[in-house]
């Protein structure tokens, strides 16, 4: 929400809440757009057009720093989503630990080699229900229905995916995700009293502290 003092409030929230790691979004208006294209975003955004929306979801590459230490000081695990060489550079100055694909770049060869040539683990989401028969070990793979927030009736998990991205507030539908295999379950957390763009699929505190106690017990 163009807040630094929201974003590690959400980071002290997420290691509260008993997640594992806290992930951010690194790049800038002209890698995305040459990705993605501009034109009106998708729903629930689609009265932006992509470049708005972007514009709006940014992470200032200033505030890295401070993300980033914060995360170590408080003991959770810092790593980030990167769309091309300048993000990435600005993470490895952090010394980012993983990197993150998301499912729209999942076919985009030159960013999987950009990435993989890093020699760190490689988290790539993918909105197909069946992950790929030939695997990377550097590679894990995430299971991303389309949807935001995602509809329940269209998910089917399946094994052979390391874990899932879900754009949901059900616990039923992440629960079943990890009795389906899933060791990593990356989900959006928000802080109480906000409106932030995600808030649709954003959990907050509370939800999320409980869900986490709920996937330990399962």
């Amino acid at each position: 929400m163009g807040s630094l003092a929201n974003a590690l409030r959400l980071i002290d929230a997420a290691k509260e809440a008993g997640a594992d790691f806290i992930k951010t979004q690194a790049y800038s208006l002209p890698e995305i757009l040459d990705l993605r294209g501009d034109g009106p975003a998708v729903a629930p955004w689609d009265h932006y057009t992509k470049r708005q929306l972007y514009t709006l979801n940014q992470t200032p590459y200033a505030w890295f720093p401070d993300l980033f230490r914060h995360a170590r000081a408080v003991g959770i695990v810092p790593f980030s989503t990167v769309l091309g060489q300048e993000s990435l550079a600005i993470c490895e100055r952090e010394d980012c630990p993983a990197y993150k694909i998301p499912s729209y770049e999942a076919g985009v060869d030159w960013l999987h080699a950009t990435v993989l040539d890093t020699g760190k683990p490689v988290i790539v989401s993918r909105g197909d229900i069946h992950p790929p028969q030939i695997r990377n070990p550097q590679v894990l793979m995430l299971y991303c229905p389309p949807g935001y927030p995602v509809p329940r009736e269209t998910v089917v998990f399946v094994e052979g995916y390391d874990g899932a991205s879900l754009h949901t507030t059900d616990p039923d539908m992440v629960l079943q995700a990890v009795r389906a295999g899933a060791h990593l379950v990356e989900l959006h957390l928000m802080l109480d009293d906000t409106q932030p763009l995600d808030a649709a699929f954003s959990w907050t505190p509370v939800a999320f502290t409980d869900l986490v106690s709920r996937i330990h017990a399962l």
